[in-house]
């Protein structure tokens, strides 16, 4: 999507005033210019669209800021330029289309940030969620595989797991644990510990 690169490049924190700022007048010159083209073919004289069309073009690449100044330069050259034989009523009509059009495109430049930081920030889980997998097949792996008897147990001593040297050595599967049992060996032990640290 180079329309997405060519925006975060313009709008990115440190991008420099003249290229965001820049792009509000000559989309805006872009625009008179094409108006004055239409009219020296005698054509219609279609300032208005061009106008909405640089300043959404503004909006979307500069930022809010740029966007704003391009709404103000097309109220400017239009209320100067184009508007002499037109009535104030006609006037406010555009004045009131151009905020309109502003308004929509700060929330739409809005909308579009906000889903730019929700993407970003699915893809940093998608990858976490990749890594701790990872993680746990590499430890599933040294569980399995493991020369010593390991079992796992949750803080009640039930048995989650035990590996396939726990099995060959005690005959026990995981199922086949008593967690009483298991408890009264795993208090014996604790007390053999304590009875060695203080001799």
């Amino acid at each position: 999507m180079p329309d997405s690169a060519t925006a975060k490049k313009l709008t990115r924190p440190g991008a420099s005033f003249a290229p965001r700022y820049g792009l509000a007048f000559v989309s805006v010159t872009w625009a008179l210019l094409l108006e004055l083209l239409f009219h020296h073919f005698n054509l219609p004289h279609p300032f208005a669209a061009f106008a909405l069309s640089a300043i959404a073009i503004t909006f979307w690449y500069g930022g809010t800021k740029p966007g704003i100044v391009a709404v103000l330069l097309s109220s400017l050259i239009r209320g100067f330029i184009f508007e002499g034989e037109t009535s104030s009523r006609s006037r406010v009509l555009y004045q009131l289309v151009f905020l309109t059009i502003a308004i929509l495109m700060i929330w739409v430049r809005r909308r579009r940030e906000a889903l730019e930081v929700a993407i970003t920030d699915t893809t940093k889980l998608t990858a976490a969620n990749e890594d701790l997998l990872r993680q746990k097949e590499q430890l599933d792996a040294v569980f399995k595989l493991s020369p010593d008897a390991v079992i796992l147990t949750d803080n009640d001593f039930h048995v989650l797991r035990v590996n396939k040297e726990f099995t060959r050595m005690f005959g026990y599967t995981a199922e086949e644990v008593v967690p009483e049992e298991l408890r009264a060996e795993a208090s014996k032990a604790q007390g053999s510990a304590d009875f060695g640290e203080q001799s």
